[in-house]
């Protein structure tokens, strides 16, 4: 109190004490006011403290959080909330009302309830300042939002389902805003936004002029204005894309103004299916007039009261023509009509309706047609008749197909039991209906005892059960069941099938047969067919058929195997067969079944085809007849083929075999020509040679005789030498074969023969250090080399190449079955090569004939290489030469392997000296000129000589003789006997008499194809004095 209130009156002073004491009173009315309005708040209202300690909180904390205010006094706001919603609160505080200006902010956070549950709600949180700005505690205020989401999800949810509603509904629905200038979309389904065409988000928000073209969319704002303004409900029927639709519009009022609401429905579906029924209603309208129908109504008395107009093409009656006038049973016909009648009405008293009631009805011109009737009551409100409806169908066809059906069932029947089959059919239950008599018979039993029975009252139980398993699996399957079951020693087949019997159940037909005489035919057939395709295997032939109208083939296996085509089908198209025989035969193939079909002419054909399966290439023969129909066209061709590739091989190898007998028959034949003249030859020549020699030592080298001697004796010399050439050949050249190393005896001819071809030809020699050794005389193998050397010299016309080589060899018979003349074995081979000019195919055919030459005149005798030839057989071996023009020429030599120790004849030994002799010689000689240069001979080299011209005659010379017989010097060949059975014979009286035979060929007395025997001696004619001498001489001398 002031010092002025000391001195203001008491009066004043309890005025204002009073009015304060009001004012007092009015704040404290206030505040008990505000403390009501907040402790009755549906907020929760509290305070804390600059910590966060709650310093107060109202009443309704406990409704909210299930706390007491005294038991939320104290708790931090980490009591009150979620962590999350506490660290967004310390977030606010600190970001909005401690750093800023702000007074409060509001947040979206979660209340932690006593129980521990999560509340969602609202936040709105406000500092409270002293007189100078200082926050001294914190205000919040929290409401629950839980019931407010829930209105609002219910209310999104609420939205969705009628969206979802709508788009599945098959309503296209649309809400607009309409004023009288323009209508703007709203709302559109996706439905309708589908049956526009356009998606929504390009629809809501959009005029109809920028939706539609501009006409139709005038047309569509004047309807929905007219709609709006009207109140009214607008359904229109439109087409759009193809599609039938109806659309309903209506306004829906909303406050001052009002919206245009609409809905489209598909009718497309409707339409359709109204326009099917019309169709079908019409069908039906049509089905009745063609199917013979008459709908009819009567009376209680059966006088007809309706007549569909189908009766006059039925009864022959227009429908004014029975109205009122005629009673149904007035058109039954006579006799019976009476009885039809009352059975009739005896129906219409019951009213009972009825159904596919077969009756005759006779037409107006007295024609019979029969119909089914169907009825049914017609009934007055009491109960009583009022007549009848229903209808007549023309059935006059179905009952005379029932008819003839039963008069076939009685065929059939007949058919039935009078067939050797036993025949039967059962009910659904297995109990036989039908049984024929040879069912019966085989059961022993009359038809009456088996109608009705089972299988297992009729037969054995086991016999029975199969029966039953049958029937059951023709009834599960549906199915035609073939079985085969031997009884005793015969065999029954049983076909048993379904049958819907008159009750349209189902029940088992059978038929058993006795096939056990088809089963041996079956069986005898298929053994007869095993035997023929064996016999086709074994003989390589296959049977066809040509089908002329499908163009297929039917062969059998053998006819695929010789094709190389895999079995599995007998039918196979014909091109398919045309194109397996190789491209050269098929026009000939085609063209000799062309002529078959066509011309008649005998189908007789040989062809090369080539295997489908390994390519192999086989030679076939075919022939073929022609099968024609009953008018003479022909149906198919039939024909037999054979794989003669074997035979047709054979048959080249028997020509080729043959080629070769006749070339070495007509070898052989001039080798024995040859041969013989030879030996004519050496006797004239010997008798030439001895005698001219003995002259010229007679006469005086300076005398001219001399000179014309030498000459006489040269070509006399020169014939010799023709005719060893010609026994070389003839291969009756006597040689004295040992054992060589052939690379050896090759070697040391090489200086003689490049001597022989002269220096411009290079010679090559190739030795096989391995060489097998070969048994052949070494002058042969001279021989060998010169001619063929010379030969090759002569087709190289300037400088040229030979070459000779040496190699074993060893063939078997497939090698020797594809070269002619070559055997099998091993052996040496000699081979002389040359880079002349060659020969050509025809020349080699001729090579070795003696006389053959391609050289001309006087250039070649054209026994060079039959004097190989020869020689080369003489040995046991064969030749070949492979020569084209331009290419060179080679001949190989093959020589038999010798696999036996060396064997040499005698003469094969240095010869003795040809001192002069003492001893007694028999000479035995048929030519007397030959016997007696030879006496003369001997004679002059001091030998005592008994000649004889006939092995008699020498015989008796040496019977006659005291003395001893030193030596036999014997022709081969003669008359009587030959010169060895002539030894033999002096051998018994003088033993130890040598032996000395002299020939110009040996023939086979002395050694075997020209090669002498072991320990024989033997002089060749034509001979000299001195060859003689040396000969006797070492013959003598030897031991």
């Amino acid at each position: 109190m002031t010092a002025s209130d000391d001195t203001k009156p008491k009066e004043q002073l309890e005025a204002e004490l009073t009015q304060a004491r009001a004012q007092i009173a009015e704040l404290n009315r206030s505040v008990q006011s505000y403390r009501g309005l907040v402790e009755n708040a549906r907020d929760m209202i509290w305070r804390t403290d600059l910590q966060g300690r709650v310093i107060y909180v109202n009443a309704y904390v406990q409704d909210f959080l299930g706390r007491t205010p005294s038991e939320a006094l104290g708790l931090s706001i980490d009591d009150y909330f979620s962590p999350s919603s506490a660290a967004r609160i310390v977030h606010g505080v600190q970001q909005t009302l401690l750093a800023s200006s702000e007074s409060s902010f509001e947040a979206e956070v979660e209340y932690r309830h006593k129980n521990g549950t999560l509340i969602p709600g609202e936040l709105r949180m406000f500092a409270e300042r002293d007189p100078s700005g200082r926050i001294v505690a914190f205000g919040g205020i929290s409401r629950e939002t839980s019931e407010r989401r829930r209105a609002e999800r219910a209310l999104r949810d609420s939205s969705e389902l009628l969206t979802m509603f709508i788009d599945r509904s098959p309503i296209h629905a649309y809400i607009k805003d309409v004023t009288p200038t323009q209508s703007i979309v709203l709302y559109a389904s996706d439905k309708f936004r589908e049956m526009i065409g356009i998606p929504g988000c390009e629809m809501v928000g959009r005029t109809m002029e920028a939706l539609f073209p501009p006409e139709f969319a005038a047309k569509i704002t004047a309807d929905d204005w007219a709609v709006v303004e009207g109140g009214g409900v607008l359904q229109l029927d439109e087409q759009l894309n193809g599609r039938s639709y109806t659309t309903i519009k209506f306004p829906i009022p909303l406050g001052s103004r009002s919206f245009l609401a609409g809905y489209t429905i598909d009718i497309t579906d409707r339409k359709e299916a109204e326009e099917a029924l019309r169709e079908s209603e019409s069908r039906s309208n049509q089905l009745a007039e063609h199917s013979r129908t008459v709908a009819w109504e009567v009376d209680a008395e059966g006088l007809y009261t309706y007549l569909s107009h189908v009766a006059e093409s039925v009864f022959g009656y227009r429908p004014e023509e029975v109205l009122g006038r005629l009673h149904f049973y007035d058109l039954h016909p006579e006799p019976g009509r009476a009885a039809f009648k009352n059975a009739a009405l005896a129906v219409f008293r019951q009213k009972e309706r009825f159904r596919d009631l077969i009756n005759p009805i006779q037409t107006k011109d007295g024609a019979l047609v029969w119909v089914s009737t169907n009825g049914i009551p017609l009934l007055n409100a009491d109960g009583s008749l009022r007549g009848y409806r229903g209808s007549d169908t023309d059935v006059t066809e179905r009952k005379r197909a029932e008819e003839a059906l039963r008069a076939s069932e009685g065929v059939l029947r007949a058919f039935i039991d009078s067939h050797a089959d036993m025949v039967y059919l059962k009910n659904a239950e297995l109990r036989h209906i039908v049984a024929n008599p040879a069912l019966c018979q085989y059961f022993g039993r009359e038809e009456a005892d088996v109608l009705g029975r089972c299988d297992s009252e009729l037969m054995p139980p086991s016999a029975a059960e199969r029966c039953r398993t049958g029937d059951e699996d023709a009834l599960r399957t549906r199915t035609l069941q073939v079985h085969e079951e031997m009884v005793g020693d015969r065999v029954f087949e049983t076909r048993k099938f379904p049958v819907v019997l008159v009750d349209g159940s189902v029940g088992v037909g059978g038929i058993i047969r006795d096939v056990t005489e088809r089963k041996r035919a079956d069986e005898t057939l298929r053994a007869s067919e095993a035997r023929l395709i064996h016999a086709q295997a074994l003989s390589r032939i296959g049977n066809w058929e040509i089908d002329l109208a499908t163009n297929t083939i039917w062969a059998s296996a053998e006819a695929f195997r010789i094709y190389g085509v895999e079995y599995t089908s007998p039918f196979q198209t014909l091109k398919r067969a045309q194109d397996i025989p190789i491209r050269e035969d098929r026009g000939r193939l085609d063209e000799a079944l062309r002529a078959l079909i066509h011309n008649g002419v005998p189908y007789d054909v040989e062809f090369r085809l080539k295997r489908a399966d390994d390519g192999t290439q086989r030679v076939v023969h075919s022939v073929a007849h022609l099968v024609r129909d009953a008018e003479g066209s022909p149906i198919k061709v039939v024909g037999v083929m054979q794989d003669i590739t074997e035979r047709r091989q054979a048959e080249e190898e028997k020509a080729r075999l043959e080629a070769q007998l006749q070339q070495a028959q007509k070898m052989e034949s001039v080798g024995r020509l040859a041969g013989g003249v030879a030996h004519d030859f050496n006797n004239m020549l010997g008798v030439i040679l001895g005698n001219v020699m003995i002259a010229i030592e007679q006469v005086d080298p300076t005398e001219p005789l001399h000179g014309d001697l030498l000459e006489i004796q040269a070509a006399a010399k020169r014939s010799a030498e023709l005719t060893r050439q010609l026994l070389a050949f003839a291969r009756k050249q006597t040689v004295a074969p040992r054992v060589l190393d052939l690379n050896e005896t090759v070697a040391g001819t090489l200086k003689m023969l490049q001597r022989l071809i002269g220096e411009r030809i290079e010679l090559h020699w190739q030795p096989d250090p391995s060489l097998w050794p070969v048994r052949v005389d070494p002058s042969q193998v001279d021989q060998i080399l010169a001619n063929l050397c010379v030969n090759a010299r002569d087709a190289i016309s300037d400088v040229g190449r030979m070459t000779i080589e040496t190699g074993n060899c060893t063939f078997d018979d497939e090698d020797c079955s594809a070269r002619p003349g070559f055997l099998p074995g091993q052996y040496v081979r000699l081979a002389v090569s040359d880079n002349g000019s060659g020969m050509d195919k025809e020349t080699l055919e001729h090579l070795f004939e003696p006389f053959f030459t391609t050289k001309v005149l006087g250039k070649g005798t054209g026994l060079g290489l039959a004097t190989v030839y020869g020689i080369v057989k003489q040995n046991n071996g064969f030749i070949d030469a492979a020569s084209e023009p331009d290419k060179g020429t080679t001949f190989s030599i093959y020589l038999p392997r010798h696999l036996g120790r060396d064997r040499r004849a005698g003469s094969d030994q240095p010869g003795s000296s040809t001192r002069q002799g003492s001893e007694t010689i028999l000479v035995v000689e048929d030519e007397p000129a030959i016997l007696k240069l030879t006496t003369r001979m001997l004679q002059r080299q001091g030998y005592t000589v008994l000649p004889a011209s006939t092995p008699s005659e020498a015989i008796r010379l040496a019977a006659e003789r005291n003395g001893e017989i030193h030596l036999l010097l014997s022709d081969v060949v003669m008359p009587e006997m030959n010169g060895r059975d002539l030894a033999q014979q002096l051998l018994a009286r003088y033993p130890s008499i040598k032996r000395l035979f002299m020939s110009g060929y040996t023939a086979d007395v002395i050694a075997h194809h020209g090669v002498l025997d072991d320990g024989v001696f033997f002089i060749e004619k034509p001979f000299s004095e001195h060859a003689l001498a040396a000969k006797v001489r070492e013959t003598l001398d030897r031991n």
